[in-house]
């Protein structure tokens, strides 16, 4: 079955990344609204699978960002309409809100290569089937959220108890980014700013950059995560 994908993009310097290769190769359709250039928000009709990726901006900030409000609506209404959707980060987050969860200010922030454990819960799931028990992956936000009701922990790291979760068998947030490219990456850090200020659990710019090869092993994780989850019938 040839999927038709729609994916809502934030900012310009975080977008599909690994995602935009898994699709080409796979030759699904892909189509996208850009909130920062004010793209419209198609209807659930026109796609199978809506990806709703990652970005500076908090799910709290609709003064600032009032398309956040239709952003949420649509989720929304995708999932009562039956289609999949994945969130990133921000995605997850926005994902999370939507089906009932607080979203609040982290602990302490992650940025960089830092470990994630999966719960004893993923391996009762076949989208997780090659996933390791450990293993280190992207991080880069600020904020977390609660697991959503009738949700299932897939995966947790040292500071946030919810970094993978599934909602039956349509939607699915990760808060980290396993997305992310080598390429991608250099971008994000190109636009950093202060994001990297010093934290217990922030890495430099040198040390993200020199564990970046870890990008390998989670686009090939995502990429069968994506193979099982949107295998639709």
């Amino acid at each position: 079955m040839k999927l038709n994908i729609h994916y809502y993009q934030h900012v310009n310097y975080e977008g599909l990344a690994h995602i935009q290769k898994w699709c080409d190769t796979r030759g699904y359709n892909l189509t996208r609204t850009n909130f920062k250039s004010e793209e419209p928000i198609p209807n659930p009709d026109l796609y199978d699978v809506l990806i709703v990726l990652g970005g500076p901006m908090s799910v709290h900030d609709e003064s600032k960002y009032p398309w956040l409000i239709k952003e949420k609506k649509s989720i929304d209404r995708a999932l009562n309409d039956g289609r999949k959707v994945i969130g990133i980060c921000l995605g997850a987050q926005l994902l999370a809100e939507v089906l009932g969860s607080e979203v609040k200010q982290s602990k302490e922030k992650e940025v960089g290569w830092l470990n994630i454990k999966m719960s004893d819960e993923y391996k009762n799931h076949q989208h997780f089937d090659t996933f390791p028990k450990e293993f280190q992956t992207f991080h880069w936000h600020g904020e977390e959220f609660t697991l959503p009701h009738n949700s299932i922990r897939i995966a947790s790291s040292d500071t946030c108890e919810n970094q993978i979760f599934l909602y039956g068998d349509i939607a699915a947030g990760f808060q980290c980014h396993p997305e992310q490219t080598e390429y991608s990456i250099s971008r994000m850090l190109d636009r950093a700013g202060d994001y990297l200020k010093p934290g217990k659990y922030v890495q430099t710019r040198e040390e993200i950059i020199r564990e970046i090869h870890h990008a390998h092993l989670n686009n090939n994780l995502l990429s069968d995560f994506l193979d099982s989850f949107l295998k639709l019938e």
